[in-house]
């Protein structure tokens, strides 16, 4: 009989242990074979919860299987060394707060003359993360808008490519352009603010006076594409959502490089003290980065301010944009002005330089735009209206109410675009000069 119980207790005693779903740890230091992580990984035989009530430090490489949900409680995160790479393929349980410190190795300068990438030295998350979308506030990225954040920003972005859905909500100030580089991705900005810098910064012993020529939103790659194959640095990329505001007259609110199959809907945008709204170009500051666009859908868009709501702009023979939809567009009191040559005032702008029309989609004398759709659009207290120099495609039901025809301004104007109809059109100038 005692031996009967006995046996009971033990085999009772044996599927309590086999059966542990959590293991919680206080924190620590993780070396990689062994540390909390290792230790919960074990305990749970790769399958259950690791509790994260405590900061641990990860010294050394180390990979969370896919059968490991990591809860993390606010306040404690990973701190991963320089360096180190600590890999995810289980899943991630968290709110907006940060649970990922990455730090910096110092081996190499975090300036743009690193070959792009500023962060090579960095601790890295990666892995096949099971969670349906990540958040930027992981990465210790401030939602407040009184940070500086884009560096932390971009490393959320890039640090797990599986999953194809980000998130943001909160407003973000941007010192640096966050490049959209992940193929395949929706990025849900429904409740997000983005803001530029407003003075100049000093990064890398010079002086900058905007976050960059691609915009505050970039998508596409920094980098330069050498292979012919595949001449588009990114695909399929959907921005949704989201309210820009560039505060420099050097900054566009989003930009698109060297990409094909783009969507960018339901963005509101405030440019008055910024530069464009949505740019499709090259990179003036890299000459190196072609554009070569393809497929793009801009729909949905509302701007006041700025030089112009839409620019299109190829220097290059080897750049083209072709298949471009834009539909649904309200641009008002969009002044065509360039910024200050000089550019040591955010606000500043250079009264000798021509104005320029809300629309201007130009392939400088060549034939580089092919295709293009715009329709449905309202354009109120502009400059002028529209531009089109080597496009062909077709224009429908637009109308520009109050152009400045007193300064020059004009509704249409056309170059080199034999093969662009224009339908469905109304056009009424301003009675003042604005």
């Amino acid at each position: 009989m005692k031996k009967t119980i006995f046996t009971l207790i033990l085999t009772l005693f044996s599927l309590i242990v086999c059966s542990q779903t959590e293991y919680v740890t206080p924190g620590g230091i993780e070396n990689g074979s062994s540390g909390p992580l290792s230790d919960g990984i074990t305990a749970l035989n790769g399958t259950g919860t690791i509790s994260i009530k405590g900061d641990i430090q990860i010294n050394g490489n180390i990979t969370i299987p896919e059968g490991i949900e990591l809860n993390f409680f606010r306040g404690n995160k990973f701190k991963i060394e320089g360096n180190i790479t600590l890999t995810i393929n289980g899943s991630v349980k968290a709110g907006a707060y940060q649970i990922f410190e990455l730090s910096n190795n110092g081996t190499i300068d975090d300036c743009p003359s690193d070959n792009i990438d500023e962060t090579l030295d960095d601790g890295k998350v990666r892995g096949n993360l099971k969670n349906k979308y990540v958040i930027p506030q992981w990465w210790g990225v401030d939602d407040t808008g009184a940070n500086y954040c884009s560096k932390l920003f971009q490393k959320a972005i890039e640090s797990f490519p599986n999953v194809k859905k980000f998130v943001a909500n909160g407003t973000f100030l941007l010192d640096l352009t966050v490049w959209l580089n992940q193929d395949n991705t929706f990025y849900d900005f429904t409740g997000a603010v983005f803001i530029g810098i407003n003075s100049n910064v000093q990064r890398c012993g010079a002086t900058w006076n905007s976050t960059d020529d691609g915009g505050l939103i970039n998508i596409g790659k920094n980098e330069l594409v050498t292979s012919n194959t595949s001449p588009y640095s990114v695909s399929n990329i959907t921005l949704h959502g989201g309210a820009y505001q560039p505060r420099h007259r050097h900054d566009n609110a989003l930009g698109i490089t060297n990409a094909k199959n783009i969507k960018i809907i339901n963005v509101n945008i405030n440019c008055y003290v910024g530069h464009r709204g949505i740019a499709i170009q090259h990179n003036v500051s890299n000459e190196g980065l072609i554009s070569r666009t393809d497929h793009v859908l801009i729909k949905d868009v509302t701007q006041q301010g700025g030089r112009n709501v839409i620019n299109m702009d190829f220097a290059q023979d080897s750049n083209f944009a072709k298949n471009i939809i834009i539909s649904n567009i309200i641009g008002h009191d969009i002044d065509g002005k360039a910024p200050g040559t000089g550019g040591n005032i955010p606000t500043e702008v250079d009264e000798n330089t021509p104005r320029e029309p809300a629309f201007r989609i130009s392939s400088q004398g060549g034939r580089k735009i092919s295709n293009l759709s715009i329709s449905n659009v309202i354009l109120s207290y502009v400059h002028g209206g529209f531009y089109f120099d080597g496009v062909d495609g077709i224009m429908s039901n637009v109308q520009v109410i109050g152009f400045d025809q007193q300064n020059g301004g004009k509704e249409i104007e056309k170059k080199n675009s034999y093969e662009f109809q224009v339908t469905d059109t109304r056009y009424v100038p301003s009675t003042s000069a604005h």
